[in-house]
């Protein structure tokens, strides 16, 4: 089987020859990823109906049972009413990232799949598969379920927690979706070809959006990001804070994640975009494109790794609401992280790394 693709990165033509299961075909120019055959359809079938059946016991199922002279037991769902009515936004947003992407990517998985029994056109199918690949870059069930355990160590400290099924229906249902996520090619089903034309504005949105996120930057690491009230005494925790807080507690691998992903990471890759724009800008170290399309690659995919805080603060405040001896409160550096997040991520999908290759600027 032989097939013909454009590399996305670089705009270079790839012939892909004798292609086979179980191989990763790499362009010869810039060492990205251009195709990876899929699954099968039976495996990726079985997965996304797996997930979709589990899914309600993943959000209807009691996580945990945390126990402070009296408890508390929250399913996913209801760990998020618990704060949608103070920061609707926020927790909407959420949902949108750990619920609702997840289970329309299920969906379409399997009207992929099924799309000439179901008959539907060309175009149609195209439209899903473009709409599969758009909100899969969006996903995050997994840094929701990362900070969970995150959130766990904290609990562990300050109160008794067991474990209920419901946390166990939610790892099943992450380890399913990330693997359905993994091996699905929705390209094997639908044989159409993906083109990648130059994106419109790319340095301009790119621009406009770093500066949206430096904006809020400040704000985000130095603004309360929760507060918390032990006997009657007010905390304010920054994120720096609530980092200090575990060191504290004696804590090392957990405090250096949060570091990395809520405070590093951001700004490394705001100042990362930055340096991209100059070399496109001012045609600069045209034999380290290769090294360059990588690190890129590399920034966008762990982006979204900073909202991991987010997820933390959320599910703390759920949890630690016992008002006479501890309980907590978000405090109002949440949106501007928010803020920062989401624009270094929408930054990071306008730039378009086919401009370190192809000498232009625009």
């Amino acid at each position: 089987m032989n097939r013909r693709v454009r590399c996305q990165y670089c705009d270079k033509r790839v012939r892909l020859e004798n292609i086979e299961e179980g191989y990763e075909y790499k362009c010869p120019r810039c060492a990205s990823l251009v195709y990876r055959p899929g699954t099968s359809r039976l495996v990726a079938t079985t997965l996304s109906i797996s997930s979709l059946l589990i899914l309600f016991w993943a959000v209807a199922s009691p996580l945990l049972n945390v126990e402070i002279m009296g408890y508390v037991e929250l399913s996913l769902l209801e760990t998020f009413l618990v704060s949608l009515k103070e920061h609707f936004f926020i927790v909407l947003f959420l949902i949108l990232i750990t619920l609702i992407i997840p289970t329309v990517m299920s969906i379409l998985v399997l009207l992929i799949i099924y799309s000439k029994e179901l008959q539907f056109s060309l175009s149609s199918s195209k439209k899903l598969v473009g709409l599969y690949l758009l909100i899969k870059e969006w996903n995050m069930i997994e840094v929701y379920f990362l900070g969970l355990l995150i959130t766990l160590v904290k609990l562990y400290q300050i109160s008794t927690v067991t474990l209920l099924y419901g946390f166990w229906f939610n790892l099943l249902y992450v380890v399913l979706l990330y693997i359905n996520l993994i091996i699905f090619n929705p390209l094997d089903f639908v044989h159409i070809k993906i083109r990648s034309p130059l994106k419109k504005n790319s340095l301009l949105k790119t621009s406009i959006f770093l500066s949206l996120a430096i904006i809020f930057i400040f704000p985000a690491n130095f603004v309360t990001m929760m507060t918390t009230y032990k006997f009657s005494v007010v905390y304010d925790n920054t994120i720096m804070d609530g980092i200090n807080s575990f060191i504290n507690d004696g804590e090392v691998f957990v405090p250096l994640i949060i570091f990395l992903a809520s405070i590093c990471l951001p700004i490394l890759k705001i100042l990362s975009l930055l340096f991209l724009q100059l070399v496109v800008y001012f045609d600069l170290l045209q034999n380290n494109r290769k090294f360059l399309t990588k690190y890129y690659l590399i920034m966008d995919k762990v982006g979204k790794y900073s909202l991991l805080d987010v997820f933390v603060v959320i599910i703390g405040f759920s949890y630690i609401q016992f008002e006479n001896i501890v309980s907590s409160d978000i405090g109002n550096g949440m949106i501007p992280f928010c803020f920062v997040v989401i624009f270094t991520m929408l930054a990071s999908k306008s730039f378009d790394t086919k401009l370190l290759w192809h000498n232009t600027r625009t």
